[in-house]
């Protein structure tokens, strides 16, 4: 469920973030997720002011590169590349699987306002209303899930929906595309006290 009444929880799903793991561990009742806060207060109207509303946050360059991973998946169990299950292909599989994760970066900044998903949207805006506000009572860090989420009675999570692929190659960042990225969540970095390292060149194998 997105929403927990025993322990007066109501999840707020950012993509990319555990989303799948945390809704199959508290229980699937309400399935409601990717909406705007203004449709998540609308449609929990009775209990938004009672509940504790809670999300993921992650470190913003580390849920890109995992984005940018899923939408390369053949298979998902969300998206399908050959349309198993009646699922239709991640809108950016084609892009994705054409380019490496450089030249994804580049096409996204030149085309920013057509080319941002929900899956890579900065997280800041995913969790606030039309004034900007966050309506956010309690932040879970993806790098402290269990510790987090045992905070508030959620005490065990299975790792689901992680983005795998076939390709073994590095992922390896150039420092033109991190400060891009850095520049593109800037907001994310400055919300949830991430910290840019314009020194580190991230390196990430597909596991």
């Amino acid at each position: 469920m997105t929403i927990n009444h025993e322990k007066k929880l109501i999840f707020i799903h950012i993509p990319k973030n555990a989303g799948t793991s945390i809704i199959k561990a508290i229980g699937v009742e309400n399935m409601y997720i990717d909406k705007s806060i203004k449709q998540y207060k609308e449609h929990y109207g009775d209990y938004w002011d009672k509940y504790k509303k809670f999300t993921v946050v992650r470190e913003p360059i580390d849920r890109f590169i995992s984005a940018y991973k899923f939408a390369r998946m053949d298979e998902s169990g969300w998206f399908s590349a050959t349309g198993k299950e009646n699922l239709r292909k991640h809108p950016h599989y084609k892009l994705c699987n054409e380019m490496n994760i450089n030249e994804y970066i580049s096409h996204l900044y030149k085309n920013s306002k057509k080319m941002i998903t929900r899956w890579i949207y900065p997280q800041t805006f995913v969790i606030s209303n039309e004034n900007g506000e966050r309506e956010i009572d309690y932040y879970v860090r993806y790098e402290n899930l269990l510790e987090d989420l045992q905070k508030i009675g959620i005490d065990k999570i299975e790792k689901l929906n992680s983005s795998k692929i076939k390709d073994e190659k590095t992922i390896e960042l150039t420092k033109k595309s991190k400060n891009i990225l850095y520049e593109i969540y800037d907001i994310d970095y400055q919300n949830f006290s991430y910290i840019k390292d314009t020194k580190q060149i991230f390196s990430y194998q597909y596991l």
